[in-house]
C-alpha cells in the first residue's frame, strides 16, 4: 500500500477511537519502545522499513 495512502487509513482509524482506547495504545507503544531500547533496538520502527 502506498505509504501516504496507509498514514491516511491510519489517522481515520485513530480518529473512531475513544479517548480511553487512544491511552490504551499509548501506553503499549510506549511498553514497547521501553522495551526495545532494553534490547539495544534505537529504531524498532524503522525495522518495519527495511
Amino acid at each position: 500500500m502506498d505509504p501516504d495512502k496507509q498514514k491516511a487509513e491510519g489517522d481515520k482509524l485513530y480518529s473512531t477511537l475513544s479517548e480511553t482506547e487512544k491511552k490504551e495504545l499509548e501506553e503499549i507503544k510506549n511498553k514497547t519502545m521501553k522495551k526495545a531500547k532494553e534490547l539495544g533496538i534505537d529504531n524498532p520502527i524503522g525495522i518495519l522499513d527495511e
